[in-house]
């Protein structure tokens, strides 16, 4: 996990590859996203904030869900109704 935040690259099938920044390596960590949790052609599912540009293809997790599992980088961000 490298700093400023890390970053996975998540191929979509309708809308090519997005760049999703987590938190800072710390709060990634906590969150239980270490290194080797996503591998590659694992199933990513985003909940975040899109980058105001919207040419871009770049979210700000607040959570990952990778196949079951979901971690919660920001949870007080996470609105739940």
């Amino acid at each position: 996990m490298g700093g400023p935040h890390p970053t996975l690259d998540v191929t979509t099938v309708d809308d090519g590859v997005w760049r999703v920044e987590l938190g800072n390596p710390r709060q990634t960590e906590r969150a239980g996203f270490v290194e080797g949790v996503a591998k590659p052609g694992d199933q990513v599912i985003a909940l975040g904030n899109r980058s105001q540009d919207r040419t871009e293809k770049r979210l700000k997790a607040v959570r990952i869900t990778i196949g079951e599992k979901r971690y919660d980088i920001y949870p007080e961000r996470i609105q739940t109704n």
